[in-house]
């Protein structure tokens, strides 16, 4: 399941519970842990969407 919620940040849900961050400066964050349930209340929140892409970004 891939999101984009910025045009240079794409949020991948893997079925190993782990999140992709992907920027644009071709930087990957992998968060582990996450349920799809929760992969699903990130990608309609726009202020968790934003806190992830500021940590993607400054890893």
């Amino acid at each position: 399941m891939d999101i984009n919620f910025n045009k240079s940040t794409n949020i991948t849900w893997k079925p190993d519970n782990t999140l992709e961050v992907a920027s644009s400066n071709g930087h990957v964050s992998k968060i582990t842990g996450v349920s799809f349930a929760n992969y699903l209340l990130v990608k309609d929140n726009p202020k968790l969407l934003k806190l992830i892409e500021k940590r993607a970004v400054s890893l």
